[in-house]
This record gives C-alpha cells, structure tokens and sequence, in this order.
C-alpha cells in the first residue's frame, strides 16, 4: 500500500481545557480544565478532573440530545462499557443539565471507568407518556446505528466504547423508563442488535398504583418526597384520565402486560429507606424474584428518594457508586452465563441491606443558580386536548405541581423554576421566563423574563409596560449560554429590581461559527425584536402585554458588551434597516470585551490577583473567535483601531459603560469611554475599584452588582430624557422628589433629591442624590424610581411638570429649580 496513514489531529488551540480546537478543524469541549473552575463561582457540585463531555443530537425530529462524557484515560486502546442514564423528575422535571446530575454522570464516568450516555426526553405534561419511553427507545435505536458504524461511528464512541456491554440506569422517573427500555429489548419489541445491554440499574424507581403502600399511607420520617407530589406528578404526565394503574406506573396493575417471559439480563434495583416509594421498590424486586428474573435489591436505610443525585459527593452516594462498579464488572463469565440461561444468577436470593456509617446531617447541597427565586416561571404552549365550554373565559389553573408546573384549562403549560422544590438561599422572587426561537435557521432562542410583582405593576407606564433590556451573555465569543446560572441569575435579578422585561439572547459561539457569526446573530435578533414591536397585540404574548418598546435599552456583559457595541454601531449608523417602532434609548456596557496589538498598561502590568481573565486567556480567545489570521487589532476587536471605521458620524444613542478596577481591560474600558465623549456623545462611565472582570455575573447577589443593577435603573430614567428639546437657556434642573412619610424607602427620609446635567439641549448624566443614605444602601431599598416620560414647560413660569409612571403611590409633589446659562 503506498502512503502512510493520516496523522492523528493534534491540539492547535487549548484554552484551560474548556475548549480545544483540533488541527483537523473539530472542536472539543470540556469542563475538566485545571483552570475551568475559574470561569464560574465555586458550587457545590464541582467538576470532575479530566472528564470529558459533549453533547450530540440523537433524534433531531424532536430535537433531543445526550451528553457523551468519557473519562481521563478513555482512549488508551482499553474498550470502557457503556452506561445510559436517564435523569428524574417526575416525567414532568429535569434535565441532563441539570448541575447536580451533571457532577452525577462525571464521577460516573470517572469511577466506573464507562463511557457515559445522559439523555434529554421529552417531558409531560406537554409531551405526556408514552413519549419519554419512545425517547428511551430512540437512544438505543441510536446507540444500536453508532455501534453498526463501527469506524464510522461518533469518534470518542469509536474510540471508547464497547457495544457488548451496555448498561441501562435512571433514578426515580429514569428507573421505571430503564424499566420499560428492558420490557422493550427483552420482549422484542425493540431490537438493537449488535448492542448487548448486560444489565439495568433502577435507582429509587418512580412507580405508582392506585392503592397506597404501606409507606405511602404512612410516610418515613424525613422524607421530602410526599404522596400528594407522587400523584400530581402522574396526573400531568400519564395520559389524560388514566389512573395510577397505568402500566407505564404499576408494573403490575391490572391492565399491565405480564413479565413472565421477558428476558431481562441482571437488574440492579436500589431503595432508599426513608422514600415513600420503598415498598413499591421492594415490591418490584420480589416480584421479578418470583419470575426467577436475575436481580439484585441494595437498601440505604437512612436515605432520601434520589440521594444520589440531590448530594452527589456524600458518603451514601459514594457507597452507591461502589455497587455500581461491582455491578458493572462483575465477573463477565457470570454475565454471559446469565444471558444464557436465564434465571438468576443469584442464588438463594435475599435482600441485601447497605449499611454506612453516614449520619443523617441536614441538605448541604442545592441546585447551581441560587438566585432563581420561588415563583420564577417558564411558560411553554401545547395543543389543547381539552373539550372546552366554548367561552372567552381566561384559563384556569387544572393542576399546578408547586408553582413548577401549572396545567391550565385551555392546556397550555407554565414552568417555574425546580429549585423551589429544594432549599435554597433568599432571592429575588416573582420572575416568569420563557424560551422564544428568534432564528429558526440557526436554533437561536431569546429568554423572555418579565417581573410580575407589585412594584412591577406600579412602575409600568401605559397600562403596565416596562423598558425592555436586551442582554448579551459573555465569554469571551467562546463560551457562555443563556441558560448557563451566572447568566440566568444575573437576568432574573435585573428583572424584579429594575424592574424591566429583559430579554437574554442566545448566539452562535466561535471556534465553529466564527466571526461576525456572533454579531449577524445580535442583528438578526433586533430584527425579530423590531417585527414583534410592529405586530402591537399581535406579538409574543409576554411582550404585547408588557414591553414598551419606545424603551429598550441593548446591553451586554464582556463579549455581550462588545456585541452590544457593535449591534448599537449597526443601527445607529444604518446599516441595519430601522427599528421603528422599537427605538433603542440607550446601550450598556458591562467589562466589555475589548482589544489591540500594542499592549495597554493594565494589560502590561496587570492588577494583583487577576483570576477571571488574564491577558493569555484574552489572547486565546480571539484567535478562536477572529477569523483565522486576523489579529487583534480587527474592527471588532478594537472599534477604534487601524482598519476600524470611525464612529464620528455615528448618532449612538447614550451609553452607560461599566469598568472594573481589577479588571486587565479597564484602560481599554476607560478609553472606549474617552473616546466617546471626545466626539461629542452622551456616554457615563462607571467605575468599580477593585472589582474583577465579570464580576456581575460571577456574583450575582454581591453590593456592586446591585449596584449596577441600579446604576442601569438611573441610566433608564436619565437618558429617556435625551430625545427632549430643552430651551437653550437651561442650563441646570434641580429636581426634588417628595415621598410620602408613609413610604419605606430612604430609610425614613421623606426628600430625594436628584440633579439633571445639560448640553446642546441634550441630556448628558442624571446625578441622584438620596438625604442621609448611602447611594448602595438606598437603591435596594428604593427600587422604584420615578421614570420620567416626558417634560411640559408650564405656562408663564420657567418650570417643568415630570410625568411619572413609577412610584405613583408614594410620589406626592415635586419642585424644580433651574440654572440659567
């Protein structure tokens, strides 16, 4: 044979193990970096050293994915089994990425020495059963079509994976889906030959039944797991007026399907003492027993229903994983001989009881993203199955599981957040947020979050409407999701407190898109903002209702803030087509990401204790984000750099820009700034000593990023002003705000008084002075400030009527003096 073989790809770029980009052009992410814990705050649910994971598309009909992950030493020619896990909740909850089962599935991978298989399904009550267990079968039909590929297959599956030993786990509604995946293949109703599944893990199984167990009727003490969430669960996802006897639920109800002659290979069947469904767990056991299926039942005693997911890094979860592994490798010839003969291979079978020496000790673990308070909600429509009354009535709720998911009567679905459902730490509250695709070319989305408190109720103007934020996420072009928590939390907060719809947006991220990939898409989605502005009632629901979109602001964090920028530039300049009747009051910028070949001095000699983003991680970042060969002095890297267009011309609307003193780009923050304000612009700079880069995000709940919060909330009642035609003797307002003495903000004071700068008749910065209060302490006491919609001169005297819709309740009077030039 002539030629020699294609070398193997080779790492051209590696950013602290986060992102790996491939001489052969792929990409490969990860969260096993040494240094990827830098990139979010510390969590109780950390990463897995050199665990690798990445997500594939397994039924794009549906758009389902799973989560690949494989550990330090895959790949070192040793074939690793293979194991699938299915996630709880309930049929109704959950997710692969969800943070705990995340760490779940990475000390999975790294312990059991398998290559792991974490899959998304579809979930009820939108999607009610049978669908999940349709989805189960598809993952294997997939792993079936990957394993007849053989070199062809996904590479780390290619390269990792071995097919003869397959194993099939979930925990709670996991383990009856891995239950129903086993009747499926051991019945013959779902054939995935080559595979051969050696074994199935049912850890604290969700069953049900329309007659109580015994620790149904009377629950353990301890558990959170009550039968009033078991039932409601059922209801919103068996179909619709079936009873807990469905067989998806019982097993073994009347109408099930009899398991005598199913061939299952060796189960593994976990109970946890102190759930509600111990008995049923046990139950199932005895009864496969009976049937001389090969099974095995392991009790944790003291423990909760899905232990192992709510504290993955407790003692008891480790005890479980250690019966796992044995599990899984157990002696191969006692696998292969049960495969073929059929009974159990455990003789003289008993329950076996895992004792630790564990104490029960209160939760110490909690989900991600803390600062997603109860009451946050995600709305998501289904095709109504209902029989209607025919009526305009508004829907009622039908079934509402905790506030984390209402069925309504006309069958639409409202989702909050599953936190609530675990303790957590004293956030924010009264947030609902949804998912909207914006670009459905490129499976863009948009998270719509609207506050729904009183405050919020007060502070809209025209019946109810609020400034709309757009909002970019950062990382650098690279990394980063809209769904990532630092994102979410952040998003969540500056709703409630602004209050304001904020808007987050999902973009395509470099090395795979390069760009302006990024920049195409923060365009594409002002375009779809500026179509919803012209439908009126006829726009997404939660915008028709609340947005006033005279009011929106763009706005971003790091990349999001260099995205912000360069969107801004577009309109503002033209060259994307106009936004009426959306019209963009201002723009923030947060850290934002900036650059350029010579060096600035905080980048040459960088604050102390950098740790967010150094000057190498910058560096790394815009070669994978840049197209190739570009450097960092390209326009979006650097607006005002050789080959940049000038801004001169550009009529940009007013600009808040944040920076922070720790930060390696704050002289490149500052000057962006400077610059601006040489041309003539109406830009405020404001400054956080000793603050890091993205601080914002990585401390959601901290004083300064209140603080910025409120600095936004300042900006938006400042610089609505700028559009104002002001007499050209003006030179000054002074402004005093009288509250009632009733009023809870000012810590008591009853005067506020603010001092509104002008320029060319166009407002340049709104200084808000508050009596006896610290500017940090008020604005969280003082959410509520008056937004001004418009100036009047009154007749015959030099004075002007504000026109509030925020605060009326408490706004009682105000007296304006004036400076004249």
């Amino acid at each position: 044979m002539s030629g020699h073989a294609a070398p193997a790809p080779h790492v051209v770029e590696d950013y602290r193990g986060v992102i790996q980009l491939l001489s052969d052009g792929t990409v490969v992410r990860s969260d096993a970096g040494a240094g990827a814990g830098a990139l979010l705050p510390p969590e109780d649910f950390p990463d897995v050293p050199g665990v690798q994971w990445k997500d594939l598309v397994y039924d794009a009909t549906h758009g389902l994915k799973l989560r690949v992950y494989r550990p330090p030493t895959a790949g070192d020619a040793e074939r690793l089994p293979v194991l699938v896990c299915f996630h709880g909740g309930g049929y109704c909850l959950g997710t692969f990425e969800k943070p705990s089962f995340h760490c779940c599935c990475q000390r999975l991978a790294s312990e059991l020495r398998a290559v792991v298989l974490s899959a998304d399904y579809r979930l009820g009550p939108e999607h009610r059963l049978p669908a999940a267990i349709d989805d189960g079968a598809a993952v294997l039909s997939w792993l079936r079509d990957q394993a007849m590929s053989g070199p062809g297959a996904d590479s780390w599956l290619a390269e990792s994976a071995d097919f003869a030993r397959v194993f099939v786990a979930g925990e709670s509604a996991g383990g009856n889906m891995s239950h129903h995946v086993a009747v499926l293949i051991g019945s013959g109703q779902l054939t995935v030959d080559p595979l051969r599944v050696a074994g199935y893990m049912l850890l604290t199984p969700f069953f049900g039944g329309v007659e109580r167990a015994p620790s149904e009727a009377e629950p353990p003490a301890g558990a959170f797991f009550t039968p009033d969430m078991s039932d409601k669960l059922w209801r919103l996802s068996l179909p619709e007026g079936a009873t807990r006897d469905h067989p998806v639920a019982n097993p073994f109800g009347p109408d099930s399907p009899s398991l005598a002659a199913v061939a299952f290979p060796p189960v593994l069947v976990v109970v946890a003492g102190r759930d509600i469904l111990h008995d049923r767990t046990v139950h199932y056991a005895a009864r496969l027993k009976e049937m001389e299926k090969p099974v095995e039942l392991v009790t944790f005693e003291e423990e909760k229903h899905l232990f192992l997911s709510l504290q993955p890094w407790s003692e008891p979860a480790n005890e479980l994983i250690r019966v796992m592994k044995r599990f899984i490798h157990k002696d191969e010839v006692l696998l292969n001989d049960a495969m073929d003969r059929g009974p159990s291979i455990i003789a003289g079978w008993n329950e076996p009881t895992v004792h630790t020496e564990y104490v029960p000790r209160s939760r110490r673990h909690r989900l991600l993203c803390p600062f997603i308070r109860r009451g946050s909600e995600s709305t998501y429509s289904l095709m109504s199955t209902m029989s209607g009354s025919g009526d305009n009535a508004a829907p009622h709720v039908v079934e509402d599981f905790y506030g984390v998911v209402k069925l309504l009567s006309d069958g639409s679905v409202v989702r909050g957040d599953e936190s609530v459902l675990i303790p957590s730490d004293d956030v924010p509250g009264g947030v609902q947020w949804k998912d909207v695709v914006y670009d459905a070319t490129h499976s863009l989305r948009v998270r719509v979050y609207t506050p729904r408190t009183a405050a919020a109720a007060a502070a809209g103007d025209d019946g109810g409407k609020l400034p709309v934020l757009v909002y970019f996420h950062g990382g650098g072009y690279c990394i980063g999701a809209l769904d990532q928590s630092i994102c979410h939390g952040f998003c969540l907060r500056a709703a409630y407190e602004l209050p304001a719809v904020v808007l987050s947006v999902q973009y395509r991220l470099a090395p795979e898109h390069r760009l302006p990939a990024a920049i195409d898409d923060g365009a594409a989605f002002i375009s779809w903002l500026r179509g919803q502005a012209a439908l009126g009632a006829g726009a997404d629901p939660w915008l028709a209702e609340s947005a006033d979109f005279a009011r929106t602001f763009i706005s971003g964090l790091s990349a999001g803030a260099n995205l912000a920028h360069h969107v801004t530039a577009r309109v503002a300049s033209g060259q994307l087509a106009a936004v009426d009747p959306a019209r963009f009051a201002g723009y923030v910028l947060v850290d934002p990401f900036l650059a350029g070949v010579e060096r600035t001095a905080a980048e040459a000699n960088p604050p102390a204790d950098v740790s967010t983003l150094t000057v190498e991680m910058a560096d790394q970042m815009w070669r994978m984000s840049l197209p190739v060969g570009a450097t960092r002095d390209h326009p979006v890297a650097n607006p005002f750099g050789p080959e940049s267009p000038s801004l001169e011309a550009v009529a940009l609307p007013a600009a808040l820009v944040v920076a922070s003193g720790g930060d390696v780009l704050y002289d490149r923050v500052v000057d962006y700034a400077a610059r601006l304000k040489e041309m003539g612009k109406a830009v405020e700079l404001a400054e956080f000593e000793g603050e890091q880069h993205g601080f914002s995000a990585a401390k959601p709940s901290s004083p300064a990023t209140k603080e910025i919060i409120a600095s936004c909330g300042n900006f938006q009642v400042s610089f609505l002003l700028t559009t104002v035609d002001f007499p050209s003797h003006v030179k000054k307002l002074a402004l005093t705000f009288n509250f009632a003495s009733s009023s809870s903000c000012c810590n008591g004071q009853s005067t506020v008084g603010a001092t509104v700068g002008l320029r060319k008749r166009s407002l340049l910065w709104l200084e808000i002075t508050y009596l006896e209060s610290s500017f940090s302490t008020l604005s969280s006491t003082l959410p509520m400030l008056p937004t001004i919609r418009s100036l009047a001169k009154e007749t015959g005297e030099e004075l002007y009527d504000i026109i509030t819709g925020l605060g009326k309740a408490d706004f009682l009077s105000l007296g304006i003096n004036q400076e004249t030039m």
